[in-house]
């Protein structure tokens, strides 16, 4: 059970961190972007205070995360990649007699 949950950890992050790599893949980023943070900007519109710095009140639009903005990221990418693990797991195996 944790090499595969590892295997797929790696995989995952390594394809959300692809766009923080500057190399001109201009809607890649953007979209990864918002994959990752998409959850802290949706529950932040939603009233949920202390994800953002200034509760989202920034010039751009786009705040830095704090501390627990940080922690609920990793809780929530790690919960979601243990979910599609598990959901995988749990297929039918294929078996032929």
């Amino acid at each position: 059970m944790i090499k595969p949950y590892f295997i797929m950890t790696l995989i995952i992050y390594g394809l959300l961190g692809l766009g923080f790599v500057p190399v001109g893949w201009e809607a890649f980023q953007i979209v990864s972007f918002f994959m990752i943070y998409g959850p802290i900007f949706i529950l932040d519109a939603l009233g949920l205070p202390w994800l953002l710095e200034n509760n989202g009140l920034c010039g751009a639009g786009i705040c830095e995360l704090t501390i627990l903005g940080w922690g609920f990221v990793v809780i929530f990418w790690q919960a979601f990649v243990f979910i599609v693990l598990k959901l995988i797991m749990c297929l039918p195996k294929n078996q032929n007699n």
